[in-house]
């Protein structure tokens, strides 16, 4: 996933605000979780943790995300987001939507 931080995104404090690295990382293991999950099925997020690294401005240019995938299951997906700007280890856990039938496999 790629982004571009802007001036729009700025706190009070002329950097890039929290919540936009957050959306980002939480995007990321979001997409890495879904990747693994059956048909019929989603996952809810337990736990966020950001570490913030560097603060990101207007000149930081195209910010990369990726979201890796550590372990799967029913109990709970544990993913780390390694990044230069931050650092999100999350845990989710994988669960059958309301309404669908998870697919027989």
């Amino acid at each position: 996933m790629h982004s571009v931080p802007a001036l729009r995104r700025y706190n009070p404090i002329g950097a890039v605000h929290g919540g936009y690295t957050a959306i980002l990382l939480d995007s990321a293991m979001g997409l890495a979780v879904h990747t693994m999950c059956p048909q019929g099925s989603g996952y809810t997020t337990l736990e966020f943790k950001v570490s913030f690294i560097k603060a990101m401005t207007e000149t930081t240019g195209i910010v990369r995300t990726e979201g890796r995938r550590l372990s799967f299951g029913r109990r709970a997906a544990p993913r780390g987001t390694h990044r230069r700007f931050a650092r999100a280890p999350a845990g989710a856990r994988h669960h059958d939507l309301p309404g669908v039938r998870a697919a027989q496999g």
